[in-house]
Order: C-alpha cells, then sequence, then structure tokens
C-alpha cells in the first residue's frame, strides 16, 4: 500500500502504511513463526503459501528468512519429507 500512496502522489498515506509496516511486521513474525516447520505455517499444508507471502513482505530476521527458504526447498525436494508427510497422503 505504501508503493500505491507514493505513485499516487499520497505520500501522507504512504507514509501511515510505511509506518504500519514497520510497526505489524515483528508482531506477524512472533505471531505465526512455527519453528517446528521453520516458517510462518500452522499446519504443512499451508507452508508454501504462507512462506512465500511472508518472505515476499520482508517478514523476519534473517536466520528466520534463511530457514522458512530451507524448509520450502526441502519440501520442493523431497514431497514425502517429515514436514511434507502429513500434507501428502501419497507418502
Amino acid at each position: 500500500m505504501e508503493v500505491v500512496g507514493v505513485a499516487l502522489g499520497a505520500t501522507a498515506d504512504a507514509a501511515k502504511y510505511a509506518a504500519a509496516y514497520k510497526k505489524l511486521m515483528p508482531v506477524y513474525s512472533a505471531r505465526f513463526w512455527n519453528s517446528t516447520l521453520n516458517t510462518w505455517a500452522a499446519d504443512p499444508m499451508e507452508l508454501q503459501t504462507l512462506t512465500s507471502v511472508s518472505l515476499g513482505a520482508g517478514v523476519g530476521t534473517a536466520a528466520q528468512r534463511k530457514s522458512a527458504v530451507e524448509a520450502l526447498d526441502k519440501v520442493h525436494k523431497d514431497p514425502c519429507s517429515a514436514v511434507n508427510s502429513l500434507a501428502n497422503p501419497c507418502c
């Protein structure tokens, strides 16, 4: 929304969105980080979607982001991995 505000010339609105993002990003990360799955998903079925959205939004510490990318890579390389086996009935 900040980018849209800037593009439309609504700099005050853009500043509000930027401030809200900076304030809420760590709250989101703390609330949704799952140290078992190493991502922001609560369920393996959500892993790809919520991790991608969270990474795209710039959420998390550098260590969390690295772990989340590794979790995505693991699911991609091994669909029957321990993380993904709950979501994949074929495993």
